[in-house]
C-alpha cells in the first residue's frame, strides 16, 4: 500500500513537471509570435560590422518607396564585450533627408515603443554582456534620391562612461517621386495584364519590321554597290579632269581676278606705270583663260562635277562672266576668237608679250592689239565691267570648291565654298534667274541648300 502511494506520488510530480515544462513552451511561443508580429519582415540581413564592444547587422522591409512614405526597419545588436553597455541612442539614419518616426524594442516578453520628436531616441534597456538585442522601427525619406546604403548611426555608454558609436548598413534603398512610385505600380499592372497582349502585338510588329529591314538592307547594300562602282570609275576620270583641265582654268581665272584687284590698286595710287604693266598682266591671263576653256571643252565637253547643282552654278556664272566681257558682241567676240586661235594653253609671259608687240611675228600684231583694245574698253565700261568680274569670281569660288570635293577622304577633311558677300549677291541673282526657266522648277530651293551647306551651314 505504502509502495503504491509512493508511485503515485510520483506520477503526479512527473505530471507537474510535465505541464510546468508545456506551460513554459506555450509561453515562449507566445512571446515569439508576438515578437513576429511587432517585427516587419526582414527581406536581407547584411553581415555584421564588428567594432569593439557592439556589433550589429540591420535590413529594410523594402527597397524602394515614394518621399513621405514609412519604411520599415529592424537591427539585431549583440553586446561581444563582457560588460554591459546602457544609454543605447539611435542618433540618425545617413543619408541625412531621412526622419525617424518610431523605434522599438523587446525586453522581458514586453514590447516598448517610442515616438521620435527630434530625428534620435534612446534606448533604455541595458545589453548584458554577450546579449542580443533587437530593435525596430520607422523611418521616412524627406526627398527623393537614386538608390544608395541607407545607415543607422547608434551610440551607447561602456561600464566606464565612454561614448562609443556604430554604423549599421540597413540596406539599398531607392526614394521616389509620386510620379516615380505611381509609375512603378502602373508598370507593374501593365506588366501583369496588359503586357502579354503588347508581347503579341509587338512580335507581329517585330516580324513585319525585320521584313521590311531586310528588304531596305537589300536596297541599300545594292544602291551602296552602285555608288561604290560609280565611285571607282568616276573617280580617275575626275582627278585627271581636275588636273588636266579645272586646275589650268582655275589657275588662269584665279590670275585674272588678282590682276584686276592689283590694277584697281595702281588706279588708286595714281601709278601710271603700274596700271599698264597690270593691264598687259591681266590681258595675258585673260587669254590663257580663253584657250584654257577652249581647250577644256573641245577635249571633255564641260564641267562633270559630284554635284549637278555646281555643274549648273558654274555653266551659268561662266556664260553671265562672258556675256559681259566679250560673247555679247559679235566683233568683240571674232577678235577674241582670233586671239586664242594663236595663243598656246600653256604660253608663257614673254612669248605672249612679243606677239602682242609684233617682235615675235608682225602678222600677229594686228590680232593681238585689237583683242587688246577691246580689252581695254572692258576695263573701262564701268557696271558692265563690275558684273562681269562678279560673275567671274562666283566661277571660280564654285569651281575651287567641286574640284576638291572629291578627296574628302583623302585629306580627312570637306572641302568648304567660300563665299563673300559680293560672291553670295552673285550666284543668288543666278539662281533667280535660272529658277525662271520652265525646265528649272525648284531649281532656288535645291541651290539655295547647295550654297548653305557647302559653306558650312547645315
Amino acid at each position: 500500500m505504502t509502495c503504491r502511494a509512493s508511485l503515485v506520488a510520483a506520477f503526479r510530480e512527473l505530471l507537474c513537471l510535465m505541464g510546468v515544462f508545456i506551460f513554459l513552451a506555450l509561453v515562449s511561443g507566445v512571446s515569439a509570435y508576438s515578437c513576429a508580429l511587432q517585427l516587419p519582415n526582414q527581406e536581407k540581413v547584411l553581415p555584421a560590422l564588428k567594432i569593439s564592444g557592439l556589433n550589429g547587422s540591420g535590413s529594410l522591409a523594402v527597397s524602394s518607396s515614394s518621399v513621405g512614405e514609412a519604411v520599415d526597419f529592424v537591427a539585431i545588436l549583440k553586446n561581444q564585450g563582457p560588460f554591459p553597455v546602457h544609454d543605447l541612442r539611435l542618433v540618425h539614419v545617413e543619408p541625412a533627408e531621412y526622419f525617424i518616426e518610431r523605434v522599438c524594442w523587446q525586453q522581458g516578453g514586453k514590447v516598448s515603443c517610442q515616438n521620435v520628436l527630434e530625428n534620435s531616441a534612446t534606448i533604455r534597456p541595458v545589453i548584458e554582456g554577450g546579449q542580443s538585442f533587437t530593435i525596430w522601427g520607422v523611418i521616412r525619406p524627406a526627398r527623393a534620391h537614386e538608390k544608395g546604403k541607407v545607415t543607422a548611426v547608434l551610440s551607447w555608454v561602456d561600464e566606464s562612461g565612454n561614448t562609443s558609436d556604430i554604423g549599421i548598413t540597413l540596406g539599398d534603398f531607392a526614394s521616389q517621386n509620386w510620379y516615380e512610385h505611381w509609375g512603378l505600380r502602373f508598370y507593374g499592372f501593365v506588366k501583369d495584364f496588359a503586357l502579354p497582349l503588347v508581347f503579341v502585338v509587338l512580335g507581329i510588329a517585330y516580324q513585319w519590321w525585320d521584313k521590311r529591314r531586310e528588304v531596305d538592307r537589300q536596297e541599300k547594300d545594292q544602291e551602296r554597290a552602285q555608288i561604290l562602282q560609280t565611285w571607282n570609275n568616276m573617280l580617275p576620270t575626275s582627278h585627271q579632269y581636275a588636273t588636266k583641265h579645272y586646275m589650268p582654268v582655275a589657275a588662269a581665272a584665279t590670275g585674272v581676278v588678282s590682276g584686276l584687284a592689283a590694277y584697281g590698286e595702281a588706279l588708286e595710287a595714281k601709278d601710271s606705270i603700274k596700271a599698264a604693266e597690270w593691264t598687259n598682266r591681266v590681258f595675258y591671263t585673260m587669254a590663257l583663260l580663253g584657250k584654257r576653256l577652249r581647250h577644256l571643252g573641245d577635249a571633255v565637253g564641260g564641267f562633270y562635277f559630284k554635284d549637278r547643282i555646281g555643274e549648273e552654278l558654274v555653266s551659268d556664272s561662266l556664260t553671265a562672266f562672258r556675256n559681259h566681257y566679250y560673247m555679247a558682241n559679235a566683233t568683240v567676240l571674232e577678235k577674241f576668237s582670233l586671239l586664242m586661235d594663236n595663243v598656246e594653253v600653256n604660253e608663257t609671259y614673254g612669248v605672249f608679250l612679243k606677239k602682242l608687240s609684233g617682235v615675235k611675228d608682225p602678222l600677229l600684231e594686228p590680232i593681238f592689239q585689237n583683242a587688246y583694245a577691246d580689252f581695254v574698253t572692258w576695263l573701262n565700261s564701268g557696271p558692265n565691267y563690275k558684273l562681269s568680274l562678279g560673275n567671274l569670281r562666283a566661277f571660280l569660288a564654285v569651281l575651287e570648291y567641286e574640284m576638291n570635293r572629291p578627296y574628302h577622304f583623302w585629306y580627312g577633311r570637306s572641302e568648304t565654298l567660300r563665299l563673300d558677300e559680293e560672291i553670295r549677291d552673285t550666284l543668288n541673282e543666278l539662281i533667280k534667274t535660272t529658277a525662271k526657266r520652265p525646265d528649272k522648277t525648284g531649281f532656288d530651293r535645291l541651290a539655295e541648300e547647295y550654297l548653305r551647306k557647302g559653306s558650312g551651314n547645315p
